[in-house]
């Protein structure tokens, strides 16, 4: 491979090494993912009714996972073509220079941050909106109401309510 000298040698690199299935199914499933997140949360936001049970474990707890899933399986996609590739000799020996004096090098390198960002601040928010909705009264009353009462995610707050009571018996 010549030398290469800008974004778009650098680009068809990565194309190069993301195509194949694997990779694209992680990039699906991680924009999928990422914008029903994005809109579920501003419908949430939006509705003055609570959310149902299950749509909260879908959206709370599952898609996120999916999201991350997604996340995993772009450079996981890169490193199996990568692998099958020198085994057959197909990489190529000279990889493009990347010169940051370039603007379009800088300007691709600030996507990738922002996309990167945009990722850390979607993953926190998922994680903290999952840990409230399972705090929540809503999840552990509607959702776990058929588990044995020594499994009820409330049973600390029952706890910690006959700990406090004025009664006799509310000692522990």
């Amino acid at each position: 491979m010549e030398k290469s000298h800008g974004f778009k040698d650098l680009g068809r690199l990565v194309f190069f090494f993301s195509e194949n299935r694997t990779s694209l199914a992680g990039v699906v499933l991680t924009t999928a993912s990422a914008v029903t997140l994005a809109w579920f949360w501003i419908l949430e936001l939006t509705s003055p009714h609570p959310v149902h049970p299950y749509t909260g474990i879908l959206f709370f707890l599952v898609l996120p996972g999916v999201f991350a899933m997604g996340l995993a399986l772009v450079p996981l996609g890169m490193w199996l073509r990568r692998r099958k590739l020198r085994k057959t000799g197909g990489v190529p020996t000279e990889f493009p220079q990347i010169d940051l004096s370039s603007s379009t090098i800088r300007k691709g390198l600030f996507i990738v941050l922002g996309a990167t960002a945009l990722n850390i601040i979607l993953l926190g928010t998922a994680s903290f909106k999952g840990v409230e909705y399972m705090d929540s009264t809503q999840f552990c009353s509607s959702y776990l109401y058929a588990m044995p009462h020594r499994a009820r995610c409330g049973l600390v707050r029952e706890v910690e309510t006959i700990r406090h009571s004025p009664t006799p018996g509310g000692f522990l």
